[in-house]
């Protein structure tokens, strides 16, 4: 519930949710959210929240609506604009940050990010990305971009420091069953 800073849950027939982070009021204090945009849960069931205007990534644990900070915008972890995240098994969070146009991967307790993808500005050669929003990461660890300025998706395979595009012709927005026009989610199937 991104312009009311909280993370609302429904169970199944629920017509009255439960605030389980944040609440109406945007902060940056241990319980507060400003403008959250990306949600998880990890396999502890604690809710991992990019917290886009405060510039961080937050843990709440199960049942807590006190949070901890995993990351935030330093000297030497630069973390803008946090629209979407995406956790593996091994509770890896991989983060897509739009301001900075690079996704990032963060190990478990270890606040500092690694790009994976972006590293060279924003731009739409093959090891770049433009305000990206959608991230996807399947089991062989190949992360899929909605690279929402270049309007396409860019797989990276393991390691690789540039991108191959799947979806999408490369800064051609448009309505034919090529283009895409700003993609902001990706999901990809046991098929590829």
């Amino acid at each position: 519930d991104r312009n009311n800073n909280r993370i609302v849950r429904y169970y199944t027939n629920d017509t009255i949710g439960t605030v389980v982070a944040g609440n109406s009021t945007p902060g940056n204090s241990p319980s507060e959210l400003n403008s959250p945009k990306g949600i998880a849960v990890d396999q502890y069931g604690a809710i991992i929240v990019a917290d886009s205007s405060n510039y961080r990534i937050q843990r709440f644990p199960l049942g807590s609506k006190v949070d901890t900070t995993l990351a935030i915008n330093s000297t030497i972890n630069i973390l803008g604009q946090v629209r979407d995240l995406h956790i593996n098994v091994n509770n890896e969070i991989f983060v897509t940050d739009s301001e900075y146009s690079h996704v990032l991967k963060y190990y478990p307790n270890n606040g500092v990010g690694v790009i994976l993808a972006g590293n060279y500005g924003s731009g739409s050669a093959a090891n770049q990305l433009s305000s990206p929003y959608g991230n996807f990461v399947d089991g062989n660890e190949t992360l899929y971009v909605a690279d929402t300025g270049n309007s396409r998706v860019q797989m990276y395979l393991s390691g690789a420091t540039s991108g191959t595009t799947v979806a999408g012709i490369t800064s051609s927005s448009g309505s034919s069953l090529m283009q895409f026009n700003s993609p902001i989610a990706v999901i990809v199937d046991n098929n590829g």
